[in-house]
C-alpha cells in the first residue's frame, strides 16, 4: 500500500510529519502527495486563516485523488475545528494535538475494522509525547524538546491549539543528542512551540545547553530553535 503526507505549518509540524513518515515507512510505500495513493495524512496548522484554508484544501484533493482512501487529519486544525467544520466528515481518522504517536496503529485499526476514528480531546494535564527521529538524511539533526504555549497572547490561537507547555526530561534529551550524534549527525537543532520555555523540575534550558555540551563530546554544533530574545540568559 501506498502513503503520503501533507504537512503545514511550523517547524515542530515538520519535525513531527516526519516522525509519521518514519513510522509508517515500515509498512507503507511513500509516495508525493499529488500522487495516487491509499492513504492520506494532513499534518494540519490553524495558526491563520489561510492555514486552515489550506489544510481544507488538502483534505478535499486526497478524497478526489482517491476517494476510497484511508484519510487521516492531524494536529492543530482538528484540535480547534473538530465538530464545527463539514469537510471533516469526509475523512476517516481525526487526532488532535494529543496522542500523535497512536497514528500508525490507528492507520492500521481502521484497515481492519473500516470504522471512523476520532481522538481528539479536550487538554487536561498532558504530559510530553516522545517522537525521536533516528535519522536524517543530512548532517543537521532536529531534536524536540518541547511542546505547548502559556503565553496566550491575544493574537494567537497556539496554546488553544497546541495545549500548555510541557518538556521532554533531561536525561531523554541527553539520551537522544547521543544516540543522534553515534548515527552520524554533526549538528544538532533543539526544536519547540516555545523552546525557551524549556524547563525540567528546576533546570532550565540554560542548565540542559551546558549539560549538552559537556556530556555530548562528538557534537560539533547546537542550534536553538523558536526562542524569543527576552529568554536568553
Amino acid at each position: 500500500m501506498k502513503f503520503a503526507i501533507c504537512n503545514l505549518g511550523c517547524k515542530v509540524n515538520n519535525f513531527e510529519a516526519n516522525w509519521y513518515s518514519e513510522k509508517l515507512k515500515e509498512k507503507y510505500l511513500q509516495v508525493d502527495f499529488k500522487e495516487f495513493a491509499d492513504i492520506y495524512v494532513i499534518n494540519s496548522c490553524t495558526v491563520t486563516n489561510m492555514a486552515s484554508s489550506k489544510t481544507r484544501q488538502m483534505i478535499r484533493r486526497a478524497k478526489k485523488q482517491n476517494p476510497n482512501a484511508v484519510i487521516a487529519v492531524v494536529g492543530c486544525y482538528v484540535q480547534i475545528e473538530v465538530g464545527k467544520v463539514d469537510v471533516f466528515e469526509e475523512c476517516d481518522i481525526l487526532i488532535g494535538s494529543n496522542n500523535k504517536t497512536k497514528l500508525p496503529e490507528l492507520i492500521e485499526q481502521f484497515l481492519l475494522e473500516k470504522k471512523k476514528i476520532n481522538i481528539v480531546e479536550k487538554f487536561q494535564k498532558t504530559n510530553f509525547e516522545e517522537m525521536f527521529i533516528q535519522n536524517f538524511n543530512q548532517t543537521r539533526a532536529y531534536l524536540k524538546i518541547q511542546d505547548g504555549c502559556n503565553q496566550f497572547c491575544s493574537y494567537c490561537i497556539i496554546p488553544y491549539a497546541r495545549g500548555r507547555e510541557r518538556s521532554l526530561d533531561a536525561d531523554s534529551v541527553i539520551k537522544q543528542a547521543k544516540q543522534l550524534i553515534l548515527s552520524g549527525h554533526k549538528e544538532l537543532v533543539l526544536t519547540g512551540i516555545h523552546t525557551g520555555r524549556w524547563n525540567d523540575n528546576e533546570l532550565e534550558l540554560v542548565d540542559l545547553i551546558e549539560r549538552l555540551l559537556n556530556e555530548v563530546k562528538e557534537m560539533e554544533r547546537l542550534r536553538i530553535s523558536s526562542i524569543e530574545v527576552t529568554e536568553i540568559n
